[in-house]
């Protein structure tokens, strides 16, 4: 792993449905970004979102190493983008 993140906007307050969504941001040669989210089942809610950068390295000699599969349709929708709810909501 490259480079994590995640910004939490809101607490899940109670038990429930949360929706989870994950895109991939970039493919690469040797790495890939993907973003998420978690939401509200009706997604009108972001508790938190983040992304994450995935860098492929062979361990024997420590260089990058192309992602297998890059060629493959890997059918990426488009993110949906979503407000957090304010402070206390």
């Amino acid at each position: 792993m490259r480079e994590f993140a995640i910004t939490y906007h809101v607490p899940i307050s109670r038990a429930g449905t949360v929706r989870v969504q994950l895109w991939i941001e970039r493919l690469g040669t040797t790495s890939l970004s993907y973003a998420f989210g978690f939401l509200s089942d009706d997604e009108t809610v972001v508790y938190a979102e983040g992304r994450r950068v995935q860098v492929r390295l062979d361990p024997a000699v420590v260089d990058h190493v192309e992602v297998p599969g890059r060629d493959a349709d890997v059918g990426v929708p488009e993110p949906v983008a979503h407000e957090a709810a304010p402070d206390g909501a």
